[in-house]
Formats: structure tokens, sequence, C-alpha cells
């Protein structure tokens, strides 16, 4: 069993954190990360607690073997899933072993749980669910109504249960189980009972684009990236992806562009002992180092030497 109630400025530790999921964090915006987490996992569960300010571009892949289910507590920020706003307050249902596609702003804070999927079919088999099967078919990612009834019942329970994880020895008690199972089959009988599919807008062709857009962004990073590339990638003109990612990330091509380019920089940085700051930087285009320097500094708060200092300080 693991437990973590740990506030982060540094979104590098925070993902290394974040237990079972294979997650890429970007800045997109200037130096103002910070996140909560407050994390139980167990085998077969983790009910966990995530709230993050700062405009991240987030990127991976959901536990393996499980299927993961996202309550939220406040978006009133707004969210982007899978290259679609949410707005309201639904339930995100991810497929097995899905793709953790999203954009998050200030005030973005959810409750996840994630149940291996073996043992959540054991628990709906229990029960005789039938409507959930079908919810959880492969492939399937869904926007799930949230009852405001059930929304606070299951706040009270996942705070109750969260906040004596700051008690040491407590998750060794013998009604551990019984508090895990609450939760459980709470989430589970709701959505057995209340699964309907909140309208989802259909995706656009500047979605589709956008999605292309970034992908190709992220696997050419350490090549030089023209907007005509990026708008052939995209299948559109230049006007409508400048839109879609003002629309979805709040910043142009370009600035998205350069704020991969400087997120692959610092996690370098942190890996490369011994390299030349400006050696990394060149491997991902930046040739100005005075300006590279100052764009660093503005993005994460410190300057590229400093973070390689601070990262390998000498013994």
């Amino acid at each position: 069993m693991y437990f973590t109630n740990t506030h982060f400025d540094d979104f590098d530790s925070f993902r290394e954190a974040a237990a079972l999921w294979d997650l890429d964090f970007n800045l997109l915006g200037k130096n103002d990360f910070d996140a909560l987490l407050t994390l139980f996992s167990a085998e077969q569960v983790q009910i966990g607690r995530t709230s993050i300010n700062g405009k991240v571009d987030q990127n991976g892949l959901c536990p393996e073997g499980f299927r993961s289910f996202v309550i939220p507590i406040d978006y009133s920020s707004g969210f982007v899933w899978l290259h679609k706003k949410v707005e309201d307050e639904p339930i995100l249902v991810f497929p097995k072993d899905g793709t953790l596609d999203s954009v998050s702003f200030n005030g973005f804070d959810v409750y996840v749980v994630s149940i291996e999927e073996q043992y959540l079919f054991s628990l709906m088999d229990d029960r005789g669910y039938t409507n959930l099967p079908h919810l959880l078919s492969p492939g399937n990612e869904l926007k799930l109504h949230l009852d405001m009834d059930f929304k606070e019942q299951f706040h009270r329970k996942a705070d109750h249960f969260l906040s004596l994880g700051k008690i040491s020895n407590h998750y060794h008690r013998p009604n551990f189980k019984e508090l895990v199972h609450d939760i459980i089959d709470l989430l589970l009988e709701y959505l057995e009972e209340n699964n309907m599919v909140k309208n989802s807008a259909v995706q656009r062709k500047r979605d589709l684009a956008l999605k292309k857009a970034s992908e190709y962004v992220r696997n050419h990073v350490e090549e030089y990236i023209s907007i005509s590339e990026l708008c052939k990638a995209g299948g559109v003109s230049e006007r409508t992806l400048e839109y879609a990612f003002r629309e979805t990330y709040q910043v142009s091509p370009k600035e998205y562009i350069k704020s991969i380019k400087l997120n692959k920089v610092r996690s370098q940085l942190r890996k490369a002992y011994g390299q030349m700051v400006s050696s990394i930087a060149a491997q991902y285009g930046f040739w100005h180092m005075g300006q590279f320097a100052a764009d660093f500094k503005e993005r994460f708060g410190v300057l590229p030497s400093e973070l390689q200092k601070n990262t390998f300080p000498k013994k």
C-alpha cells in the first residue's frame, strides 16, 4: 500500500508521485504551477484527489489493467478532455488502458478512482449489475450525468477516507477494507442506476486537426516545426489551426511549439548530469542563449543553469 498527501510546485515530482499513471506534463503558461495530491494506492484500487493550478497540457496513459473514473469537485475553470471542452460537471469514464489527453487550468480539482479491471468485473457480477458492463465496453470513453446529491455524498466519504490516511498506521486497522468498499460501492451503484450519457459535442474538423497537430509537435520536438507543417498535418488552414489552438490551449500554435520544446529542455536538464546547457538547448532548436534563458526563466521561474545546479549540487 502507498499513501501520499503532498503539495508540489514542481510537476516532475508531481508526475513521479502519481502512482500507476504514465504521465507527461507540459507547462503552457508562466511559472504558475502548483498541485496538491492526496492519493491512496493498493494492489486493486487507487483513490485520490488532485488539485492543480497552472495551464497544463497532460498526456499519457491510464493505469494499465485498471478502469478509471473522474468525479469533479470543481470544474469552474473549464477543462479539456480528449480535445473536447468540459464546462459542465460530468463523471468521466476512461476506456481500458486509455489515453489521458487533456488541458487543465487554474482551479482544476477532481477525485480519481481507479479499479483493477478483473476485480471490478467480479464486483459487478456479485451485485448482478447489467448496465455497467455496457458502459465499460472496450473503447468507450464517456461523460455521464452527475447528480448533486451523489456528488455531495461521494465527496463526504472520499474526504473522510483520505483524511484518515494522514493518521499513522490507520490503513492497517480492521475497518480499512470496509471504507474502501463503501466508496467503490457508492460509485458503482450510482453508475449502474444513473448512467445517462451527457450530450457531447460532435468532434469537429478543427478538434481532429488539433489532435493531429499537437501529436505532430510532440513527435517531432527535436526538429524545426513550421506552422505550414502543422497545417498540413492537421489538414486545415492556418486561420483554423490558430483558432483551434487558442480555443483549447489558450496559446497560439507558435507559442505551443515553444512551450513543448522548453518543457523538453527542462526535462533533459534534470537528467543530463555534466552536459552543457547550450548543447541541450540547441538539440531543441534554441540557438540564442540570452533569449532562451529569459524564456526559460519566465516559464519555470529559474534560469536553466540554476536548475541544473539545484538538480546536481556539488558535493
